[in-house]
């Protein structure tokens, strides 16, 4: 059992986005549903009615309504969550490891300065038809390369959250990683997990409108004052490379 020094249970909220996507997020509940140490919230800001039927018969719990975005969404859960510390696991992502939050916890519990925690992850890319592993991310961290940790296997104290803020509702596709500047510049203490604890869905907004989400990711930068020197440098070389694949891609087909 996960105890805190006041012999009560370290619970962490897990929050879940969904959006007309039923199948995808019967996917991701079924693959917490043998997990006791969570608290399990659902945000709907869609309309299908399988999804409402569906959300109102479970236990946990869950509010279905229009929403300003993802960054919306997620605010919503924030507020709605009532754990120590919170994770997103969004619908068509899948926890395959399920005692990485056990493992979490206990870290968080046994040691007070850790602020976060976080893993590896992979997807399956649907451009290449194959799962994909994303490489460790170790100290010193460059974000001019992309996402700092991969989003979904986060896990962050409540207390900092709160701290932090929610997420801006300016953008669209990179709230997240607005956000992680934000935890990065903070100098936070975070802990590597070695693990692959979750198979994300690659098929998501950020892929289909990554030039979008490369852009957004620009003005988060700009605006933390981060956007110079070897992040800068960093940053245009993953722009040429996404637009030397869409070259590819345009003239050459997916199969090359």
């Amino acid at each position: 059992m996960l105890v805190k020094s006041n012999s009560s249970p370290f619970i962490i909220s897990v929050i879940t986005l969904t959006h007309n996507n039923f199948e995808e997020l019967l996917r991701t509940v079924d693959s917490l549903r043998n997990l006791h140490a969570i608290e399990r919230i659902v945000v709907n800001g869609g309309s299908c009615p399988r999804t409402k039927s569906y959300l109102a018969l479970q236990e946990f719990r869950s509010v279905t309504e229009p929403d300003q975005g993802i960054a919306d969404g997620f605010n919503k859960g924030i507020l709605m969550a009532t754990g120590d510390a919170i994770a997103f696991l969004n619908s068509g992502d899948i926890l395959v490891q399920e005692n990485y939050y056990t493992r979490a916890a206990n870290l968080f519990q046994h040691n007070p300065e850790i602020d976060y925690v976080y893993a590896d992850l992979c997807f399956l890319d649907p451009l290449i038809g194959k799962t994909v592993f994303h490489a460790k991310r170790k100290a010193p961290f460059n974000p001019g390369h992309g996402m700092i940790f991969p989003h979904p296997t986060l896990v962050v104290r409540k207390e900092v959250m709160r701290k932090l803020g929610g997420f801006n509702l300016n953008y669209k596709i990179a709230m997240d990683f607005e956000w992680l500047l934000r935890l990065l510049k903070g100098k936070y203490i975070g802990q590597f997990i070695d693990a692959v604890p979750i198979k994300m869905n690659g098929g998501g907004v950020s892929l289909t409108s990554e030039l979008f989400a490369i852009e957004e990711c620009n003005r988060a930068l700009l605006e933390q004052g981060l956007y110079s020197g070897a992040i800068r440098f960093a940053f245009l070389k993953r722009k040429g490379r996404f637009l030397f694949r869409q070259f590819i891609l345009r003239f050459f087909g997916k199969k090359t």
